[in-house]
């Protein structure tokens, strides 16, 4: 099955609601999610030897039909949290192990969306050519002539 022409919008309301329910056995506390028009902004609360609040900001692209996220920006302490970012990449890193569509490129993360839907079940050539962020809302489109 191939998507030929698709316009999906996803808002902040839905990405925070797969959060709650996907996220649940991870380490991470009070996650949010935010889209905003130059990316998608999460906060939440990592516990180390301390509780740590954060903020990522997150650059959204496509690349060959693959979603990429660009951490652009960090906050820890409502300070600048280049001092966590490798902490915050590791954890993001571990997760990422656990499911093959996901890769971690340095500071990228690459999901694979077609490979995920493959393991629920739907084989299907999503063709993913854009991705743009408005604010409270996600765009994603599908274009097999690209």
């Amino acid at each position: 099955m191939d998507l030929h022409a698709l316009c999906v919008s996803i808002s902040d309301q839905d990405l925070n609601q797969l959060a709650a329910r996907h996220l649940r056995d991870q380490p991470v506390e009070d996650i949010s999610f935010r889209v905003a028009a130059d990316g998608i902004h999460i906060k939440g609360v990592y516990p180390l030897f301390i509780n740590v609040s954060f903020e990522t900001h997150w650059q959204l692209g496509v690349q060959a039909g693959k979603v990429t996220a660009r951490l652009a920006g960090m906050r820890a302490f409502g300070a600048p949290g280049n001092v966590f970012k490798s902490a915050i990449m590791k954890f993001i890193s571990d997760a990422a192990h656990k499911h093959d569509w996901l890769q971690i490129e340095n500071d990228i993360i690459v999901a694979d969306v077609d490979r995920l839907l493959l393991k629920n079940g739907l084989a299907v050539r999503t063709n993913i050519t854009t991705i743009a962020c408005q604010d409270g809302v996600l765009l994603i489109e599908s274009n097999a002539n690209g």
